[in-house]
């Protein structure tokens, strides 16, 4: 996300960063987790790799991306969070 810098360094986030904030941390704190819990970190995508349930949320270290396990049991059914 992008920020902008005021007073004392303060960040102001556009509306459309904040919508997006709030969901990635509902998701978190929805998520029943996976493999790795509730928050899973990896390098490169997750679809077909992370075997995890539905909820959980993925960090691609390599790319900063966002991913949210939207359905299936196995290792697919990955969607990447897209601003």
């Amino acid at each position: 996300m992008s920020e902008t810098f005021g007073q004392g360094n303060t960040p102001f986030y556009t509306n459309t960063e904040r919508v997006l904030e709030a969901k990635i941390l509902n998701a978190i704190a929805a998520s029943s987790g996976g493999s790795g819990g509730a928050g899973v970190v990896g390098s490169g995508s997750p679809e077909g790799v992370v075997v995890a349930t539905p909820g959980t949320v993925y960090l691609d270290s390599t790319g900063n991306q966002l991913w949210l396990k939207k359905t299936g049991s196995g290792a697919t059914g990955w969607v990447e969070i897209v601003a």
